[in-house]
């Protein structure tokens, strides 16, 4: 690279050091679209960790059902899952990491063809070929996790309003302490009454919810917003099990398990 008196000599690489392009040749197409791909990853990534102990929460899990696409993310503490309807001859299982997602993303701007080999995905369209390498790893059985009786309670709530009250709470404390009943919610921070060393925050949001029996739980304020942020919903559904049991937010196809935190 020569500009004026200054010269550069970059080293490069032999196209026959990239073993993924002999793969090419078992590629399988995936019934989806860039836009499809893109809201998938942009739903699952809050809820994916960057350095978790365990490298299945680092990865995001593609499963491809013959009537729908899966998108799975977990950081052990929650579990984001989307899914949309869709037509694949076979059903397969992907998992790329966190990192790989989020290249994938930027070059989703545009339509694409994707293909998966045994060892890589693989996004193209006329100007441009991505390849990612698959996650051989067992990735965590959301099926299983996912709650599979009825919840103690279901409610639906307007999702701006819900919003705001933890944005308050936020201000003073990581986790709330969220009470529901009959016309009202209440959120308050778990400091000591009598413990003037601490911030003591309370805030009320008056609803039409109608319950039998008040409950209160437990939850980590930002695994709360990430969902409410991502919900273009104006509602989403607050299905309640016990008050150690994790909940979950959940609207249309998407939802969030989220864990109880210890009181």
């Amino acid at each position: 690279i020569t500009q004026n008196k200054t010269n550069f000599s970059l080293p490069i690489n032999s196209e026959n050091n990239f073993s993924f392009l002999e793969d090419e040749n078992s590629k399988t197409p995936i019934l989806i679209s860039a836009k499809e791909l893109n809201i998938g990853f942009k739903m699952i990534l809050p809820a994916v960790d960057n350095n978790g102990i365990s490298f299945q929460f680092n990865c995001c899990y593609i499963d491809i059902l013959k009537d729908s696409i899966v998108f799975v993310g977990s950081d052990s503490k929650r579990i984001h899952k989307y899914s949309f309807i869709a037509q694949n001859e076979y059903e397969q299982r992907l998992i790329i990491t966190k990192k790989s997602a989020q290249e994938l993303q930027k070059l989703l701007n545009e339509e694409v063809r994707v293909y998966k080999t045994n060892n890589y995905l693989i996004i193209e369209n006329d100007n441009f070929k991505f390849f990612t390498k698959l996650a051989t790893i067992d990735f965590l059985r959301y099926v299983e996790v996912m709650p599979h009786k009825l919840p103690t309670n279901e409610i639906i709530i307007k999702n701006e309003d819900f919003l705001n009250e933890i944005k308050k709470l936020s201000a003073v404390c990581t986790k709330c302490q969220i009470e529901f009943e009959t016309g009202k919610i209440t959120f308050k921070n778990n400091a000591l009454s009598d413990d003037f060393n601490e911030t003591n925050a309370t805030s009320e949001l008056e609803t039409n919810i109608t319950i039998e029996d008040k409950f209160e739980i437990n939850l980590t304020n930002k695994h709360m917003m990430d969902f409410l942020h991502l919900n273009e919903n104006e509602y989403f559904t607050f299905k309640f099990y016990s008050s150690a049991a994790p909940v979950v937010l959940e609207s249309k196809n998407f939802l969030s398990l989220i864990s109880a935190n210890k009181n």
